[in-house]
């Protein structure tokens, strides 16, 4: 087989998502393959099976990292692919080929891996190597380190990491801002939350309020957390879903609507994602998406309670469930939703009837009719 088809196939297959066990396997036979007939792998063949071998699973788990470490291992002594996991630990290895340095990109997939795993001594062990090559963290550096501190529950981190950021003039891009979101939301911050959301919806559409807890006032009170909004920056999926399950879990009702209903109305003009409602990820008027819905429901199960429990300040009440059931069924017929979502539907209709046996009957009937 020519080297060039070899080379192809590897970069069709670092490319295709979602990035499985499976395919992590494929790209390995491929590049072992290649190397075995003279051929000689490139920087970012091997960066891509570095990702490749801590992902495809739901959780990552150390065994993912010490894969991720292993490969990391032979690509730094020029062995084949996989060979430190087939040798016994006593065998001294010759190298075959050429050896190659790693790069940023190497040590950021290493510690994006060890961040999913909450391996700090990892986390740690990466940054010294990467310290002692001379490379400076770049942006994705900064947002798996977010991640770790994110899951750790740590805001001191992330601070930490956002100051860093600031100070080596890097943006936080779209990906950050969500991350941000999350860190904070994940920490009970929901007003770092909503102020982060505020501003993005203003460069959507403009605030003309001034005077207390205006928008210059909201971006001061975002720069002393070092998070800073670029004017260009608007919603995205990922925003509404991140802010809608965040304010669910918590219990607040209005803010998800408010953010849900904003979903609906704007023009799928996010950052970077495509304008035409066949190609874009975004939904389009008057639908949503199956992670949306599954948060609302997953709030219910959580907050709903029977009617005779209502005061006048309750949102989780039987009637805002079945106007947003009403809504998740308009959901194309293909949507398939999990088995997750069935139950939290389930579970959110028997907490805000009251344990209405009949209602139960029909909304799984209706969702049965619907999905299938």
């Amino acid at each position: 087989i020519p080297f060039s088809h070899l080379h192809r196939l590897a970069r069709l297959l670092a490319n295709n998502a979602p990035k499985t066990h499976r395919q992590f396997l494929r790209l390995l036979a491929v590049l072992t393959y290649l190397k075995h007939c003279g051929g000689n792998i490139q920087q970012h063949e091997w960066n891509a099976l570095v990702d490749h071998a801590g992902k495809g699973w739901r959780k990552t788990r150390q065994e993912d990292f010490t894969n991720a470490m292993n490969v990391f291992n032979d690509m730094r002594a020029g062995r084949l692919p996989g060979s430190w996991d087939l040798l016994p630990p006593d065998v001294e290895v010759l190298e075959e080929g050429p050896s190659v340095e790693p790069d940023i990109y190497t040590y950021t997939s290493l510690l994006s891996i060890a961040a999913r795993a909450m391996d700090g001594q990892a986390l740690r062990n990466i940054s010294t190597l990467m310290s002692n090559a001379g490379l400076a963290p770049n942006r994705i550096t900064h947002l798996a380190l977010l991640r770790y501190f994110t899951l750790q529950k740590n805001l001191g981190g992330v601070r930490a990491t956002l100051l860093k950021m600031r100070q080596q003039d890097l943006t936080l891009g779209m990906d950050g801002l969500n991350a941000c979101m999350w860190a904070f939301g994940n920490n009970g911050r929901l007003d770092i939350v909503m102020l982060i959301y505020q501003l993005l919806r203003h460069n959507m559409l403009p605030e003309t309020y001034r005077g207390a807890g205006d928008i210059t006032e909201v971006a001061g009170q975002l720069g002393e957390e070092f998070i800073f909004v670029e004017p260009e920056m608007k919603p995205d999926l990922a925003t509404y879903t991140t802010v809608v399950q965040t304010m669910a879990y918590r219990g607040h009702f209005d803010p998800c609507v408010n953010v849900f209903m904003d979903m609906l109305t704007f023009d799928n003009t996010g950052n970077d994602v495509p304008l035409k409602a066949e190609e874009a990820t975004l939904p389009t008027p008057s639908t949503g998406t199956m992670p949306i819905f599954r948060a609302f429901f997953l709030g219910f199960s959580r907050h709903a309670v029977s009617p005779s429990k209502h005061t006048k300040r309750s949102t989780w009440t039987l009637k805002n469930l079945r106007q947003i059931f009403d809504l998740f069924l308009s959901l194309p017929e293909d949507s398939n939703p999990s088995h997750t979502t069935i139950y939290l539907i389930m579970v959110a209709f028997d907490n805000a009837s009251g344990h209405d046996i009949d209602l139960l009957r029909n909304v799984w009937n209706a969702v049965d009719r619907r999905f299938g």
